[in-house]
């Protein structure tokens, strides 16, 4: 009787510590992603022909790289005017493309960033500012959103919970109604 509720106990334990175990390989999972995420930023920052941060349109002084894609870096910024954070959108044109191409993708662009500076909605971020930086490049100047972002969030949950689900989906959804809707002049 003594061994087997020893085992018992023992065997309690062991499950215990099995699931403690799981949940500490999700959290470094979790953490090493970070990293990983966080060492490519970095080597992306390094690349960027502004990592010297310049001061950009005499006001707008860059802090770190936030993201970058294809033809555009994202930079967190800090706004000397309005003395804000804000978000730094670089578009950079590439060299190679004949001017008709660069034409139809600023003309692209700016007829969405026209459309943009007359967009308010609590779900939807601000447009503040346009303007070139030289022949090749042009930035928007857009709010900066705190805390995590969607992408970053999905990846370290995996999964969510139906009613965090909902929730985003319904400011999504929200700021998406906002932008369909007819315009009132």
């Amino acid at each position: 009787m003594e061994a087997e509720e020893s085992v018992r106990w023992h065997l309690a334990n062991l499950r215990q510590q099995e699931v403690e175990l799981g949940e500490e390989e999700v959290a470094l999972q979790a953490e090493k992603s970070a990293h990983v995420r966080a060492l490519k930023r970095v080597a992306s920052e390094d690349l960027s022909r502004f990592k010297a941060r310049p001061k950009l349109h005499d006001r707008y002084i860059l802090l770190t790289l936030l993201g970058k894609g294809g033809f555009s870096e994202v930079w967190r910024a800090y706004d000397l005017i309005d003395l804000r954070e804000v978000a730094v959108k670089i578009h950079q044109l590439d060299p190679q493309w004949s001017e008709s191409k660069k034409d139809n993708y600023t003309k692209h662009v700016s007829r969405e960033y026209e459309i943009h500076r007359e967009v308010r909605h609590p779900r939807i971020v601000s447009l503040f500012d346009v303007f070139e930086i030289d022949t090749n490049s042009f930035a928007t100047v857009l709010e900066c959103c705190k805390g995590t972002d969607l992408d970053s969030l999905l990846k370290q949950r995996k999964m969510l919970p139906e009613r965090d689900a909902r929730a985003i989906l319904l400011q999504i959804l929200c700021g998406m109604r906002y932008l369909s809707s007819p315009s009132v002049d």
